[in-house]
């Protein structure tokens, strides 16, 4: 597949016995269908039917990580093919860490519109009122889905077109970029984009991050026009150099999302918030 989007969904462990088969049942509904599972063995693809599918992967979820390994694991599970209107390619991938199971459509970025992916919205709103699922959050190739414990804190989700977010999170969800809309339990966001058919990503880009930035911007014009520098010609080389050298004061979860935005494209950033968390350990920001 070339570059793609991701609609990732978070489960809190540990997972209930029949999850992965109610996940497939609910999601593969509504013009979403199954083509084919398959795993790798011994270096080989091999094909499987959707329940020899569910039994494995049901099995992989359950499967333990030791707290002191915790990061994602795709392990052995299988991936599944399916078949949707508006995406030559569609797949749910799983992998696990120390304290969630992912599952994860992705379909290619190039295809990806808020008319093409209003199927796959309806699906995760099934699965949001059906199944204990703590966020669903959508990025592009290059993006980061930042989970529930960040989000949590108030760090924006990425919204690409959409995220899903529990009552905990929604009043920490911006209403300048992001539309509101309230469900039974929490609420799903959307990015305000005029035009429902446009491809949102021409090329792998960082859209999200680039209204994170503005947003941060904002958030501290007073400092940047003493500075004598327009919000609008900022960059994050140049925001970064600033918070280095304590120019501009940034709120921590300013901070923080600036570490997520600046992560990509700086090296030697890092935010002291964020001790003993997978962000301080990551080697490119060493």
């Amino acid at each position: 597949m070339p570059a793609y989007t991701s609609i990732t969904f978070s489960f809190p462990r540990s997972v209930q016995p029949d999850l992965i088969a109610q996940f497939y049942q609910i999601f593969m509904s509504g013009g979403i269908a199954f083509k084919s599972g398959k795993m790798r063995a011994n270096g080989k693809e091999i094909e499987q039917t959707l329940g020899q599918t569910i039994v494995w992967n049901q099995t992989q979820a359950e499967s333990s990580i030791p707290a002191e390994e915790d990061e994602f694991r795709y392990l052995e599970a299988s991936s599944v093919y399916l078949d949707i209107r508006g995406f030559e390619e569609c797949r749910l991938l799983q992998y696990l860490s120390f304290d969630e199971v992912i599952l994860e459509c992705i379909v290619p970025e190039g295809q990806v519109s808020v008319k093409s992916i209003e199927l796959i919205e309806r699906a995760a709103l099934r699965i949001w009122d059906a199944l204990p699922v703590r966020i669903v959050e959508t990025s592009g190739e290059i993006e980061t889905e930042l989970g529930y414990a960040l989000v949590s804190k108030g760090i924006q989700p990425s919204v690409m077109p959409f995220a899903i977010v529990d009552d905990h999170c929604a009043p920490l969800a911006s209403t300048v970029y992001f539309k509101h809309e309230k469900l039974a339990r929490g609420v799903i966001l959307r990015a305000r984009i005029e035009d429902k058919t446009q491809v949102l990503f021409e090329s792998t880009g960082t859209q999200v991050n680039g209204l994170e930035f503005k947003r941060i911007c904002e958030a501290i014009h007073p400092q940047l026009a003493a500075l004598e520098l327009p919000k609008d010609n900022m960059s994050i080389e140049i925001l970064v150099d600033l918070v280095k050298q304590r120019a501009v004061q940034l709120s921590e979860t300013n901070l923080n999302q600036l570490v997520f935005i600046a992560r990509d494209y700086v090296e030697g950033f890092r935010s002291p918030h964020l001790k003993g968390t997978w962000i301080d350990d990551d080697e490119r920001l060493a």
